[in-house]
């Protein structure tokens, strides 16, 4: 069934209609009412806009910071939490993130806390849970985020602490982001936001 918005056009005594594309994971929602003169006839229309959340193709970008995230508001971006830096690193990509992103990771962190190394989250991982303790049923993050874990584990990388050790040492800075940057939609800007997630000062470290 497609949407349609309709308003009465002034002095003639019709109805302009306009239609958008067909509902499906995505809702139509109201933004405001424009109007516009075309010769004697006024029109007015509503004007909506696509929500989505979970059709990792159809989220549609929000205003975007060097990271490749939203700066709307300052918030710490960092975490003491294996799993978080990897599931907000994962998640980040074309989101809002106070929005969508930040409540996710918190409720990952309150639900397993013991996920905070590396091999708590993959216990956790192992589980086939993530998705409902994220809320997030789109497969293609979650997939991401079980590679992601995969690296650090081949890496020997077991804690946050030892993350950073390994992100601000430069020759084991390179092999570690060669090795993230190997994994689908891990861009250099994502490799620069688990930077700020694991509270590495880019500028501090000597490529």
């Amino acid at each position: 069934m497609e949407a349609a918005s309709c308003a009465a056009v002034a002095g003639v005594g019709t109805v302009a209609c306009i239609r958008g594309p067909r509902r499906s994971a995505a809702s139509w929602e109201p933004q405001h009412l424009s109007m516009s003169v075309s010769g004697s006839r006024e029109y007015a229309t509503w004007k909506y806009s696509l929500m989505t959340i979970d059709n990792d193709d159809a989220n549609l970008p929000a205003q975007l910071d060097s990271h490749g995230v939203d700066d709307s508001a300052e918030v710490s971006r960092s975490w003491d939490h294996i799993g978080a830096i990897i599931v907000d690193a994962a998640l980040q990509r074309r989101q809002n993130y106070h929005a969508t992103v930040r409540p996710r990771v918190v409720a990952l962190v309150e639900a397993w806390p013991d996920a905070a190394t590396t091999s708590g989250f993959r216990r956790r991982l192992d589980t086939g849970t993530l998705s409902e303790v994220i809320d997030w049923p789109s497969p293609g993050r979650v997939a991401q985020v079980e590679d992601m874990t995969r690296v650090l584990e081949s890496q020997g990388i077991e804690t946050v602490a030892e993350l950073r050790a390994a992100l601000g040492a430069p020759s084991g800075r390179a092999v570690l982001r060669e090795a993230l940057g190997a994994v689908r939609h891990v861009s250099p800007k994502t490799l620069d936001y688990i930077d700020t997630l694991s509270e590495i000062s880019t500028d501090a470290v000597e490529e």
